[in-house]
C-alpha cells in the first residue's frame, strides 16, 4: 500500500500554514527547540509493504573553528547512537574547512525528529561554536 510521501525540512523562513486533517497536502508549521520552524509537507508518510521508510537527515552549518568542532561533534556520539543515528558522515566545503555539511541515517522519521528535538543537541551546537543558524533538513528514503 503507497501513501503520500512526508517531507519534513527545518527552514529558517517563510509562511506559517496551519494544516487540516482533510488536506494531505497541507503544511503544518511548528517551532522546534533549535527556534526554526518546522514544516512538515503531507500529512503521511511513505509505508511500503508494512515498513516506514528510513529517514536522512542533512545538516549544514558554518563553525568558527572545525577542529575545535569536530572535537565536539566526536564526544557527543552516545548522544548520537542513543538519539537513533545508525550512520553518519561529515564534510567540509572545497575552500571553507569552516563550512560543514553532516549526513545522519535514521531508522524511522519519528527517530530523526526526536534526535533534532533533543534540547542537549542545541548545547552541543552552542559548545561546538556554530555560526548562525544550521540548515537541516529531513529526508525519507524513496519507495
Amino acid at each position: 500500500m503507497w501513501l503520500l510521501p512526508s517531507i519534513s525540512t527545518l527552514i529558517l523562513s517563510g509562511p506559517t500554514v496551519q494544516s487540516s486533517d482533510d488536506n494531505p497536502l497541507s503544511c503544518r508549521v511548528s517551532h522546534g527547540p533549535l527556534g526554526f520552524r518546522s514544516a512538515h509537507v503531507c500529512a503521511h508518510h511513505w509505508v511500503w509493504k508494512g515498513k516506514e521508510a528510513m529517514a536522512t537527515t542533512v545538516v549544514l552549518h558554518h563553525v568558527k573553528d572545525y577542529q575545535a568542532w569536530r572535537k565536539v561533534y566526536d564526544e557527543v556520539g552516545p548522544l548520537q547512537r542513543e538519539g537513533g543515528v545508525i550512520a553518519e558522515s561529515v564534510y567540509q566545503a572545497k575552500g571553507d574547512p569552516n563550512n560543514v555539511l553532516v549526513l545522519h541515517r535514521f531508522a524511522t522519521m519519528q527517530a530523526a525528529e526526536a534526535f533534532f528535538a533533543n534540547p542537549q543537541l542545541l548545547d552541543a551546537l552552542q559548545q561546538a561554536g556554530v555560526e548562525g543558524q544550521p540548515r537541516i533538513e529531513f529526508y525519507e528514503e524513496a519507495r
